[in-house]
């Protein structure tokens, strides 16, 4: 399963350097009122950036309070992984990526093996194309 931690990191770090830089309010704030308007298409698409192996399933703005509120963004990408699709959840506060989880990583494991690559698969079907794409 220490397979599974690694290929989070690692979607954390390539997740971070595609949305990070360009992410401001304005776009919290756009996904607040898409989804307050129940627009899910446009607001999926809004968020359809790594191509079609890693798309928008769930996307919720929230603002989390302790004290002064943050505006936090919480992404729930469905990676489809050969003949499997699975959830890659993710959450932004203050301009970075706090957590990141492979929401069906053991129903994965038990599907491949425990020793399956998540870093060689989710870098064939994600990071190339979205290389080949820019």
């Amino acid at each position: 399963m220490d397979n599974i931690y690694k290929a989070q990191d690692y979607i954390k770090d390539f997740v971070s350097k595609i949305i990070l830089p360009t992410y401001k309010f304005n776009d919290w704030k756009e996904s607040l009122v898409l989804s307050r308007n129940k627009d899910k298409d446009a607001l999926n698409k809004k968020w359809d950036i790594f191509g079609n192996a890693f798309v928008p399933f769930w996307i919720e703005p929230d603002i989390i309070s302790a004290g002064d509120w943050v505006p936090a963004l919480m992404l729930t990408y469905r990676w489809t992984i050969k003949d499997i699709q699975v959830g890659v959840r993710f959450t932004i506060v203050n301009n970075e990526i706090q957590y990141v989880e492979i929401t069906d990583m053991f129903a994965v494991a038990e599907h491949f093996g425990k020793d399956f690559d998540f870093i060689k698969e989710f870098e064939k079907s994600v990071v190339l194309i979205k290389l080949l794409s820019s």
